[in-house]
């Protein structure tokens, strides 16, 4: 019994730890930012109307009879400029997004065999710090980001002045949690009782 409770203690999780180590981080971390810098420069290098029409692609809302002012005091290159950036490392980012999701995928499924990993994970269920809450708070917080452009990109692209009365109506990050996240820890708590007692 006391070797059964060693191996799904201590053996197990340390090797479910080495085998989702990243030992690459720090090289992931330096390709992300040199990829960005090759992006920056390579979409500042575009023809300043290639860059508005991309952006009123996404945008068509926006293209009115001021569409493509490119003087000094006009800043909508600027902006289409920061706005094609960021989608073009949105998609070179879903690419990691894609093998970290996986990775999160098989450690649930490891739960049932693995109770340290499974009771850690719901410590940090209970505080909201858990890997679900934390897609579910990228999710909240770029549907805001998403309001929150539409909200300024309303102003600026049709020479709307700000006004004091404005700030009234500016969208309002409300910080919200997973709403599965209680079930799961009812859930979870209800097994480690079964397999302390023996149950399970």
């Amino acid at each position: 019994m006391l070797c059964t409770w060693m191996f799904l203690l201590i053996v197990l999780p340390a090797l479910f730890n080495f085998s989702f180590s990243r030992a690459d981080t720090d090289e992931n971390t330096a390709t992300y930012a040199s990829r960005q810098r090759e992006t920056e420069w390579e979409t500042w290098d575009l023809p300043q109307k290639q860059v508005l029409d991309s952006f009123y692609t996404l945008y068509p809302i926006y293209r009115n009879s001021h569409a493509y002012d490119t003087s000094a005091p006009s800043t909508r290159r600027m902006m289409a400029y920061y706005e094609l950036v960021s989608q073009r490392m949105q998609r070179f980012a879903a690419q990691t997004a894609a093998s970290r999701a996986q990775d999160i995928q098989l450690i649930r499924q490891s739960y049932r065999y693995n109770p340290a990993i499974y009771t850690q994970s719901l410590l940090n269920s209970v505080a909201h710090t858990d890997i679900a809450d934390y897609a579910y708070f990228q999710q909240q917080t770029a549907l805001f980001r998403k309001h929150w452009k539409s909200f300024l990109y309303s102003y600026h692209f049709n020479d709307k002045k700000f006004g004091a009365d404005d700030y009234r109506s500016l969208p309002v990050y409300h910080p919200s949690y997973d709403p599965d996240s209680r079930q799961q820890q009812i859930k979870g708590i209800c097994y480690l009782l079964l397999l302390a007692t023996g149950y399970y």
